[in-house]
């Protein structure tokens, strides 16, 4: 059964919507060349439980960080770690924040530090309405199969479709 949520209920949905929201755009801020993925999870971190929210991934199933973070060839899910951001690099950001009862989730995808804003603005228009498999659906789309994905693609062959198909 649906239940019809009240304009309180609808209110604080919309507070978790945003506290994502504020948490992502932090996030694709800082994206750029020589940044930690660890760094944009404390980033992330710092601006969901600021606005008195908890980061919705953080211990999920043993999850241990506040956001999944991807870069490249990783399809979705991967762990924020020590591994340095890198100039060209395709980096997905999953964002997940709990306010009260309610959970909001967001994502953002950002060809980083080379200038390529044709690259970058298609990719960031569309998140939120296809969600972490953006880049994958796009991949396939554009040449690349399933298989391929779990295998090493170079960084350049990915983003040369890519760029084909945008700019």
């Amino acid at each position: 059964m649906i239940k019809i949520k009240s304009p309180h209920e609808i209110k604080l949905m919309a507070e978790a919507g945003q506290i994502a929201e504020l948490a992502r755009r932090a996030c694709g801020e800082l994206v750029e060349p020589g940044i930690t993925t660890k760094e944009l999870d404390n980033a992330a971190r710092k601006v969901i439980e600021g606005f008195g929210a908890k980061p919705s991934f953080l211990g999920y199933g043993g999850f241990p960080a506040s956001i999944c973070c991807s870069i490249n060839d990783e399809v979705i899910h991967g762990i924020p770690g020590s591994r340095k951001v890198q100039s060209g690099d395709l980096v997905k950001i999953d964002v997940g924040a709990a306010y009260m009862v309610y959970l909001a989730y967001k994502t953002y995808t950002r060809d980083a530090g080379n200038g390529e804003s044709n690259l970058s603005k298609p990719l960031t228009g569309a998140n939120g309405f296809i969600g972490k498999n953006l880049v994958a659906l796009m991949l396939e789309n554009y040449g690349f199969n399933v298989i391929d994905l779990g295998k090493d693609v170079p960084k350049e062959v990915i983003l040369e479709r890519l760029r084909e198909t945008y700019v």
